[in-house]
């Protein structure tokens, strides 16, 4: 059993009946779910999650003012709750991961991972935390109270970020995909310097999934979500699954070996490798270039996704966020 349909059960088994007897006054504001940092949260969680802060718990969510005057008592009934399940230990938490589960005040959940208590009021206010941050504030579910001030939040959180900011996303990210897949990977690799072209494929892949995601309206989660998560989008998710081509063999997760039996760097063999790894990036660069003109965001028919940059900028209505250098969000 997966983290979230673990959460939920508990809390609709032993959590609800405990706040109808105990604490009915507080159910009008109370928000029950699972939200925030951990695999779990994503739906992504798996027998190797389980090594820590893994395990039966949920989240109550309560505005400012109730949090400070029921906080206490509403945390001693919480945890005073069995979270013992055939097979599951209750979550024990690390001190890293403190502060993620139990009773929550509704701002301090958001400004933790946002740095602000609610939806950003300015535009320019959503570039001040990183997009897998965002993630992490609208995954998961709610199990109770979904009309509550957090879930109100949450809702608006969900829409995804204002045009013009996510349209100045995309141009970074249009050029980062040029500068490092289809510019710099191949010049690293014809000076034979192996660590720079890795480094090159790297910004390549993040960047793309970045791309996917905010083409699809959505919010990249951290890193070693990114992919998993791109793979499943309605859009471009058959463009996802071509960035594991770009990987060598003994990378992909399906067979993952020691060198041994590999093509040997700056050989002929390695070199075919690293060219179909190129045609593999100019395909996927294509598949964004005719997302881009299917969602108006540029008119060019060039693959090479650098000069689109520019053109996706002039889309950006707002002037100080269309003044900030391509690169930046």
């Amino acid at each position: 059993m997966q983290g979230l349909q673990l959460a939920e059960l508990i809390f609709k088994e032993r959590g609800l009946p405990m706040l109808q007897a105990e604490f009915p006054e507080l159910l009008p504001y109370v928000t029950a779910g699972l939200a925030g940092q951990g695999s779990e949260c994503f739906g992504f969680d798996d027998e190797i999650s389980r090594d820590h802060d893994w395990g039966a718990s949920f989240c109550l969510w309560l505005p400012e003012e109730i949090f400070k005057q029921e906080k206490e008592r509403l945390q001693k009934a919480y945890d005073s709750l069995d979270f013992e399940y055939p097979g599951v230990l209750a979550c024990k938490q690390t001190e890293q991961a403190a502060g993620r589960r139990g009773v929550l005040e509704t701002g301090n959940f958001y400004f933790g991972l946002i740095g602000c208590p609610g939806v950003p009021q300015k535009e320019t206010e959503w570039f001040y935390a990183p997009e897998t941050a965002y993630a992490c504030a609208v995954n998961g579910r709610i199990f109770y109270g979904e009309e509550s001030e957090f879930g109100k939040i949450r809702k608006e959180l969900q829409k995804g970020y204002p045009e013009d900011v996510r349209i100045k996303k995309i141009a970074a990210r249009a050029v980062t995909m040029a500068q490092a897949g289809q510019y710099n990977y191949e010049r690293s690799r014809k000076r034979k310097d192996g660590v720079a072209a890795y480094v090159a494929l790297s910004e390549f892949i993040k960047a793309s999934c970045s791309m996917l995601h905010l083409l699809n309206h959505r919010y990249m989660p951290f890193y070693k979500w990114a992919w998993r998560s791109a793979c499943a989008l309605p859009v471009l998710s058959e463009t996802a699954k071509k960035l594991e081509k770009l990987l060598p063999e003994s990378q992909t997760g399906r067979e993952w070996t020691e060198r041994r039996g590999k093509p040997t760097p700056g050989t002929q063999e390695e070199n075919v490798s690293c060219s179909n790894r190129t045609d593999w990036m100019e395909e996927i660069c294509f598949d964004v270039k005719e997302e881009l003109k299917r969602q108006n965001l540029t008119g060019s028919d060039s693959v090479f996704l650098e000069p689109h940059g520019k053109e996706i900028m002039c889309r950006i209505e707002n002037e100080q966020i269309r003044s900030l250098p391509v690169l930046f969000g």
